[in-house]
């Protein structure tokens, strides 16, 4: 017990740290960070095994109290978009996945979910369920967000230089907590209550039925299902940057002197993540352009794999289109933790 309660304390402190200091992810980032030198140089590390279940049914609950009854319009009007970047998200995880796996020394499962298109925290915790390398994926996944936001703001503005771009000025999208700030404080305990509640019983079914990434599955179903049926679904701020603290607390937990080792395998790995990414992103950029006729910084931003607050903040920079980059983003998140670990799954299947 003092160990976990030592692994927490190691884990907030690097993750409030992190925010002062603005890093990508920062709460995530930050308490991975901490609690790895932690059990690399007390190799007291610890977190408890069942905490795994709670953290896919709060990350799922995160990321459906983002949708709404009224993102429906908004769903219908991307839906093209929509099945262009799928089937280009499924490509990309096929083929620099594989190449990660034959050149890079992964195992299948690792490599795959190494270059999915999803958010570190979410891919981390599917390779634990899956029997992937947790610490190699999160480490893949966390260099390809600082690639990206150190490299791509840069990238996007070369091409505004070059070609002709019609930029269209959109309202800023706003989180979801934003539309509850005026309610009082008990009718927003009463809705994330509400929300907890339909997360964790759809998170603890799909677990029963043995679903891969079950508990972040149904959690997530659930919740966006409740947020359209209702609109009443609410997540704080504050209750994200624990849930990022203890997720990064439980990750980071993993490390042993052993495991560190495994870094000397991931060079080849993340250069092939890098250049699989930018190619992904400028071409899919240019064919989603081109089909569906949205301004071209959209269509990049669309394409582009980062965390959706991140491509937000993108997008207002560039006087890009916020919402619909919002909204794809955050389909891809769902579309990712649902459907990839089971084509995954039957992947492995085939080649073991």
């Amino acid at each position: 017990m003092l160990n976990i309660f030592l692994t927490v304390i190691c884990g907030a402190a690097g993750g409030l740290t992190a925010r002062k200091f603005r890093l990508p992810a920062a709460a995530l980032t930050g308490s991975l960070i901490t609690v790895i030198i932690w059990s690399l140089v007390s190799q007291r590390g610890s977190m408890p095994s069942d905490m795994k279940v709670w953290l896919q049914i709060f990350s799922g609950m995160l990321i459906g109290s983002r949708i709404k009854k009224s993102d429906l319009a908004d769903i219908y009007r991307l839906f093209l978009p929509i099945v262009i970047l799928f089937f280009g998200m499924m490509a990309m995880n096929l083929v620099f996945g594989g190449l990660m796996h034959i050149f890079g020394g992964l195992d299948l499962v690792t490599a795959l979910l190494s270059s999915a298109p999803g958010g570190m925290q979410d891919m981390a915790l599917i390779a634990d369920d899956m029997g992937g390398n947790s610490i190699i994926v999160s480490l893949t996944q966390l260099t390809r967000v600082v690639f990206i936001l150190a490299f791509f703001p840069t990238f996007y503005k070369k091409i505004l230089m070059r070609e002709p771009v019609h930029m269209c000025v959109c309202q800023d999208h706003k989180p979801s907590e934003d539309g509850a700030a005026h309610l009082p404080v008990n009718l927003k305990i009463r809705r994330f209550l509400f929300t907890a509640l339909l997360s964790a019983l759809g998170g603890l079914l799909f677990k029963a039925m043995q679903i891969n990434a079950g508990a972040l599955i149904g959690s997530m179903i659930f919740c966006g299902l409740g947020g359209i049926c209702t609109n009443r679904t609410y997540f704080p701020v504050k209750a994200k940057i624990i849930l990022q603290i203890l997720a990064g607390s439980y990750i980071g937990a993993q490390v042993t002197r052993g495991s560190f080792s495994v870094l000397t395998q991931l060079i080849v790995p993340i250069f092939i993540m890098f250049v699989g990414t930018t190619l992904y992103t400028y071409f899919m950029g240019k064919l989603l352009h081109r089909l569906t006729r949205f301004d071209r910084m959209t269509c990049m931003l669309m394409c582009t794999p980062g965390g959706c607050q991140e491509m937000s903040l993108m997008a207002d920079d560039l006087n890009c289109d916020a919402p619909k980059i919002v909204i794809i983003h955050t389909i891809r998140i769902f579309c990712v933790i649902t459907f990839f670990p089971g084509m995954i799954e039957m992947i492995t299947r085939l080649f073991a």
